[in-house]
């Protein structure tokens, strides 16, 4: 479906702002989930990526996680920051494809 929406993008410049931050977002989402599964695994290979993909995504969970942890004044489960990023991710990317959508079909 992605390949069928590329075509007319190409010759609409509005909607390349758009796209650049969907595939931002892609590679966030794909470097966190990458990040995730890494955790599982106890090779010093995975460790040593782990920490890097470490250093790049879990800034964003770290501070959703004090946003939470001062409303509900209350120590937070660990999983529950990386539910609120991811989820709100693949949302956020959701809106983004229908935009994309409706500037190619409005451009054509």
């Amino acid at each position: 479906m992605e390949d069928m929406i590329m075509i007319p993008l190409t010759f609409n410049i509005l909607a390349l702002p758009v796209v650049l931050t969907l595939w931002a977002l892609d590679t966030y989402l794909f470097l966190a989930t990458t990040r995730l599964i890494l955790r599982h695994f106890t090779t010093p290979a995975a460790n040593r990526y782990g920490s890097v993909l470490g250093q790049l995504t879990d800034g964003v969970p770290r501070l959703v996680d004090s946003l939470l942890c001062r409303w509900r004044q209350r120590p937070s489960p660990s999983w529950l920051p990386w539910l609120i990023v991811l989820g709100t991710g693949v949302v956020i990317r959701q809106i983004l494809v229908s935009t994309i959508i409706g500037m190619s079909v409005r451009g054509a």
